[in-house]
């Protein structure tokens, strides 16, 4: 049986050891692993999810993954394990928001270890470390830090309508224990992607229809992405791409806003330039499905600057942030384009456990 619970995005994962224990009770090795997670909302039929789609994973493979990796970079303790004596999940009555999975390796002593974390990589795209290839159920048999550290996705389609249903999240951190067997870390489980997203603010005082949109940002859309947090945030073997995004028609209320989004991997600009865009579209002002000069106008925009609002040139773009592109419609046949990148945080993702 599959139990669900949410964590919020950003949540902390906090590991400590058993530091509240006394020391003849303190079972050695036992490290545990804290979820603070967000409140559900509850939709019609009763089954509460986070962002309306429930994230279905075979019994037996939970969608939360867990590694702890010793100072010479050999795995030592997994969750999910082989062993159901190694791990215990646990759920807070008192707490709702709270979950927790203690490891009890005996191996977990004196020292410095590094603990990894997925969730919500099940069915989206292979991960490789550049040699193997490997999925959400066989991340627990990798056996070494080095392989970790290289995983990373190089998807043959990036759908963005799965994308919509569930994000892959990832969390990277170093753990140190004491000879007291006392230690603590802070993770964040963050999506591996980025997204891009286009807001059409109508501030033009009637009703506007947007025909025929067509965007290209040029350089955002590479080819490959680390599944885990680096420095910098994009593999220096991936190559960029251009992300297109097109729209045949739709309706803006006035004083309404109509978004476009698209998901991509963390990249950066070449050459130590910045992004750019090109961008097109029609307004039909009285609705009659046609652009004429008595009731629209076309706009076309190419090699517009991405860039911050002080004029600095966009150049990266890291896992878990939005750029932004707001593009406001307002009378005199006034357009104005305004871009920001922000840490992406106004949604709750789904985790499942075992």
């Amino acid at each position: 049986m599959m139990k669900r619970t949410r964590i919020a995005l950003l949540a902390a994962l906090a590991l400590s050891v058993c530091a509240a224990c006394s020391r003849p009770d303190r079972p050695t090795g036992t490290v545990t692993l804290s979820f603070s997670i967000g409140t559900p909302v509850t939709r019609a039929g009763g089954d509460p999810v986070a962002d309306g789609s429930a994230i279905a994973v075979d019994a037996g493979a939970p969608d939360l993954v867990v590694l702890i990796a010793d100072a010479s970079g050999n795995v030592i303790a997994t969750y999910p394990s082989a062993d159901p004596d190694q791990t215990t999940l646990s759920f807070s009555d008192a707490d709702p928001t709270r979950a927790s999975v203690a490891f009890h390796q005996s191996a977990l002593v004196a020292g410095s270890y590094s603990v990894y974390a997925f969730a919500n990589t099940k069915g989206l795209w292979a991960m490789t470390d550049g040699t193997l290839d490997y999925t959400a159920a066989t991340l627990v048999d990798i056996s070494s830090k080095a392989t970790l550290d290289a995983l990373h996705f190089t998807p043959a389609a990036f759908d963005n309508q799965l994308l919509q249903s569930r994000m892959p999240l990832s969390a990277k951190g170093q753990l140190s224990v004491s000879e007291n067997l006392n230690g603590e870390i802070t993770l964040e489980l963050l999506r591996c992607v980025a997204q891009v997203s286009v807001d059409f603010r109508n501030d033009y005082g009637s009703d506007l229809t947007l025909e025929d949109f067509a965007a290209t940002f040029y350089h955002l859309n590479p080819d490959a992405g680390f599944v885990l947090p680096h420095t910098p945030d994009f593999p220096d073997f991936a190559t960029d791409g251009d992300l297109a995004q097109a729209a045949a028609s739709f309706a803006i209320p006035a004083g309404q806003t109509r978004n476009l989004s698209a998901f991509v991997l963390p990249g950066q600009a070449p050459d130590g330039g910045y992004y750019s865009c090109d961008i097109a579209f029609g307004l039909d002002k009285d609705g009659s499905g046609t652009i004429e000069p008595a009731n629209g106008e076309t706009f076309s925009y190419t090699e517009l600057m991405i860039h911050d609002n002080k004029a600095r040139g966009i150049t990266s773009l890291a896992r878990n942030q939005t750029l932004h592109i707001l593009i406001r419609i307002s009378k005199g046949q006034t357009v104005s384009f305004n871009f920001s990148v922000a840490e992406w945080t106004a949604r709750t993702e789904t985790v499942l456990f075992e």
